[in-house]
């Protein structure tokens, strides 16, 4: 077999004869596929790649692709971790058989090639190449299986340049190493095949136009020489041809006029694509607030509220001090949020933004009401401790004393950046920010917000990189 043929039947005969003592009756790792190539990895450190309709390979390849491939992900579920007991060809027929028992897996070497997945009653489930021979549910007819009963090696006859096998059939080493080393070469050439392929694809577009340009500029020198000559000649000048003449010349302008317009507009594309691109933003994401709700009032207080009971237990438990202050609705469905005030006074504007961002986040933002009632008291108002046989739920307290109430008739929110960090709050805070803004409001055509719509229009919006460390709201909502 030379490296870049068909592999023939003798020689996968011969090639299936030495696989059988080593890799029956052993577990299959895995299953990759990578540039049309195949390989199935096997527990005793051994490998072999199938390459469509060409070859099978003693070997592997390193390189993994981004997505699975489907059929990839179909043949793992159903073969990774079982045991193949038997290895078979069929005979007279570049076709092998691996046998896991309540599954087989037909490798076809013929034409293109093809990988056909049966169930128990060889049932077709999976194959790379559906065809009208060969379709899913279909009994596939397994032929007779070669009998290697006295069979014996000839000659292995692979050669690559100074790489010959051994004809000895006795040192299934010099085979295998043999085989390795072909599969090597062969694998580093592909490799090389694609890159360069990559490249020269890169350059077909432009260079193409710009050829055709040029090949019109000759045709229409030819033309006009051409036309030069006639009119040159005023004893017999022939009108006909040179009226010809002038109507292929303007053909062959308007032609390379539309090629120029096309040259044109990808070497402008190009040009784009080879603008330095805006390396993203990295966010501060360390501050003690940033796993929970947070923003800064006008006047420079910090609000944090909860996203869960867990969060609402602990913000209060240890960060609500006696001269903070607690916010929080009438109605179920609110976190508890708290203003750290470091023992100054905020004064009303600060008190009214943060009622707003209390009411927004809550399940009022649900609701087909924008308007609501939301209380604050002092943080020493603020007890877990309930009255004698009362019981306080996780996530919740017990407020003491008068409570203060700010009417909100309004639920927007919007995200900004504050200081490099990603600022979600009511939306009257973001608008002063300097910078992109973004702006949400309620929405009640859906229950759910599909896919990554918040998280894409942020990245876009202010070109910042979104780890895990950032949770994002992803209410029902129209963004601006």
């Amino acid at each position: 077999m030379h490296i870049d043929g068909k592999i023939s039947y003798n020689e996968l005969e011969q090639l299936v004869f030495i696989l059988k003592s080593n890799i029956e009756r052993v577990y299959l790792q895995n299953i990759y596929h990578h540039n049309n190539l195949w390989m199935l990895k096997f527990n005793k450190k051994l490998s072999i790649v199938y390459e469509h309709g060409a070859g099978l390979w003693i070997g592997e390849f390193k390189e993994r692709e981004k997505n699975l491939h489907s059929i990839s992900i179909k043949l793992r579920k159903e073969l990774r971790g079982k045991k193949m007991f038997h290895l078979n060809i069929i005979e007279n027929d570049k076709t092998i058989i691996l046998d896991f028992g309540s599954n087989k897996l037909v490798i076809e070497l013929y034409s293109k090639g093809n990988i056909i997945l049966l169930d128990s009653e060889n049932k077709v489930m999976v194959l790379t190449r559906p065809n009208s021979n060969c379709y899913h549910g279909m009994i596939y007819e397994v032929g007779n299986y070669k009998d290697y009963k006295d069979y014996q090696l000839k000659k292995f006859g692979w050669k690559k340049k100074d790489i010959e096998l051994s004809e000895d059939g006795d040192i299934f080493e010099n085979f295998m190493v043999g085989l390795e080393k072909l599969w090597d070469i062969k694998y580093t050439k592909k490799s090389l095949n694609v890159k360069k392929n990559v490249k020269n694809n890169k350059k077909t577009a432009k260079d193409h136009i710009g050829s055709q340009i040029k090949n019109f500029d000759k045709k229409i020198s030819k033309k006009i020489k051409k036309i030069e000559e006639i009119e040159n000649n005023f004893e017999s000048i022939d009108y006909k041809e040179l009226e010809k003449l002038y109507s292929d010349k303007k053909k062959l302008d308007n032609k390379k006029k539309r090629a120029k317009e096309v040259f044109d507009k990808t070497k402008k594309v190009e040009i784009k694509k080879k603008k330095k691109v805006i390396p993203k933003i990295k966010l501060n994401t360390k501050g003690w607030y940033h796993k929970y709700y947070w923003w800064y009032t006008k006047n420079g207080f910090l609000v944090v509220g909860g996203r869960n009971a867990t969060d609402n237990e602990k913000l209060v438990k240890t960060y609500l001090e006696d001269n903070d202050y607690y916010f929080h609705t009438d109605d179920a469905g609110s976190g508890s949020f708290i203003m750290k005030t470091e023992k100054k006074e905020p004064n009303i504007l600060d008190l009214d933004e943060t009622a707003e961002g209390v009411l927004a986040l809550s399940n009022q933002w649900n609701s087909s009401y924008s308007s609501g009632d939301v209380f604050y008291v002092k943080g020493n108002q603020v007890s877990k401790t309930p009255p004698a046989g009362e019981y306080v739920s996780k996530g919740s307290f017990m407020i003491y004393g008068k409570k203060e109430y700010i009417k909100v008739d309004r639920c927007e929110l919007g995200y900004g950046i504050y200081k490099n960090q990603l600022m979600l709050g009511p939306y009257r805070i973001i608008s002063r920010l300097k910078g992109e803004k973004i702006k949400l409001k309620p929405r009640s055509d859906i229950k759910k917000m599909k896919g990554k719509i918040i998280s894409n229009a942020i990245k876009k919006k202010f070109n910042v990189e979104l780890n895990d460390d950032i949770s994002l709201f992803n209410k029902p909502s129209y963004i601006f």
